[in-house]
């Protein structure tokens, strides 16, 4: 823990004094900066002494280590699971860090200390971390634990797809449109209450994984599942994914410009309330497995409009001009759809395999994402290349998305019957 605690208040210091030297004297004198910091941090650790005894040497090359390796992920699915996990939280949780610079350059506007402050805050939340595990001690139910953190990780990563458009919200009183990249048009009621109640869901949800598996919290996680369902059937649902959906995208009919991305948003409604009433009833019915099977999926389907926005920002980060309809036949930035459509369905398959819970609820929520996928794909591809072209990627897709849903649940089959024999 102090050599945590050290390390990130360190990069917490850092990361503000190098933002501070690059806003006033540029980038040259911030990298003699970093260069004279880690001269001193060498000569600090040289003093360093131990009186200990050393660490016992090993005569063991390298690739039996990697061997040895291969076999106890092999022999272990919990270890194998556990590995995977950090890999993709690796993946996809610290990559956006180089995107730091545009994002505080070119979305913020906010310049070098801005920058600076983006990486600090980065480390800060490690100490607050780190200071929450030394005061509680040793966790009992670890396992658990780093699931619900990994959950929470994901979620805080997923609200950097909204941060540009509230702070805009927050500091102009404007609500954007990150797909026209200008003022939102369709400002009325139904969306304020989903802005709002979307809002108070994403910041309750994570009372809700805290208080799952505790007696101590069983209380405030029942109080906290009313408010939290609440928000999702009326908020993301009925509000975001119907009403105001049928007044604008339904508006100019089935040959409307935005008919298309309506059935998309209905249908994503209907995955986000089909879920939250069952999770309810299942609830009510004290079966608790089920229950979590379909509160997850309220997770996966509320993630879309997130992760969504995130690769559209993304998008723009990468080229600020280059999405309008008029240079891409129409199309926009319906690419953004693509990846944060794989992205859920990677997520979901790994997530359920090693749970050992890939059962048909988890594949009828997943396989619909897919299909979106499939379609957005066709549209991107009959642009380009033709209708030909496109139908015969669709019916490869619609294949490989077969096969890998068969391999996925004998998988999560196999890894359950050894977590059986192991217990």
């Amino acid at each position: 823990s102090i050599h945590g605690l050290s390390l990130r208040s360190g990069g917490t210091v850092a990361a503000l004094a190098v933002g501070l030297v690059m806003a006033k004297w540029g980038g040259g004198y911030a990298y003699f900066f970093i260069a004279g910091a880690c001269f001193l941090a060498v000569l600090i650790l040289g003093f360093i002494h131990s009186r200990g005894p050393s660490a016992p040497a090993s005569n063991v090359s390298m690739l039996t280590g990697l061997s040895e390796f291969w076999r106890e992920i092999k022999s272990s699915p919990t270890i194998l699971a556990l590995i995977t996990i950090v890999m993709f939280v690796e993946l996809f949780g610290f990559t956006p860090k180089v995107l730091f610079p545009s994002i505080a350059r070119d979305v913020w506007v906010l310049g070098p200390g801005g920058l600076g402050l983006l990486s600090a805050f980065s480390s800060a939340g490690g100490i607050v971390a780190i200071a929450l595990i030394s005061l509680n001690g040793r966790i009992r139910y670890q396992g658990i634990a780093f699931i619900v953190v990994i959950l929470i990780f994901g979620l805080s990563i997923l609200s950097i797809g909204f941060a540009p458009s509230l702070y805009i919200i927050l500091t102009t009183g404007v609500v954007w449109s990150v797909n026209q990249q200008k003022p939102h048009i369709d400002v009325d009621g139904p969306l304020w209450v989903h802005i709002v109640l979307t809002s108070i869901f994403l910041c309750l949800i994570g009372i809700q994984l805290l208080t799952g598996d505790k007696k101590s919290g069983l209380k405030t996680h029942r109080i906290n599942g009313r408010i939290v369902a609440f928000t999702a059937l009326v908020g993301t649902a009925l509000a975001g994914g119907w009403v105001w959906t049928f007044i604008h995208d339904f508006s100019e009919g089935v040959n409307g410009p935005f008919f298309q991305a309506g059935i998309y948003t209905w249908i994503m409604g209907f995955g986000v309330a089909i879920n939250t009433i069952l999770a309810v009833a299942y609830a009510r019915r004290k079966n608790f497995l089920l229950h979590k099977d379909h509160a997850l999926m309220i997770l996966f389907w509320t993630f879309d409009p997130a992760i969504h926005r995130l690769w559209m920002w993304l998008m723009r980060v990468a080229c600020w001009d280059c999405w309008e309809p008029q240079y891409t036949a129409g199309l926009g930035t319906v690419f953004a759809k693509l990846p944060a459509n794989l992205f859920l369905v990677a997520w979901a398959l790994i997530m359920c395999a090693y749970a050992g819970r890939l059962n048909k609820i988890i594949v009828a929520n997943v396989a619909v994402q897919y299909l979106f996928w499939v379609r957005g794909t066709y549209r991107v591809v009959v642009v380009s290349m033709g209708t030909v072209y496109a139908a015969s990627i669709a019916g490869i897709s619609l294949a490989l998305g077969l096969t890998l849903l068969l391999t996925g649940q004998y998988a999560s089959k196999k890894i359950a019957s050894r977590f059986t024999n192991d217990v």
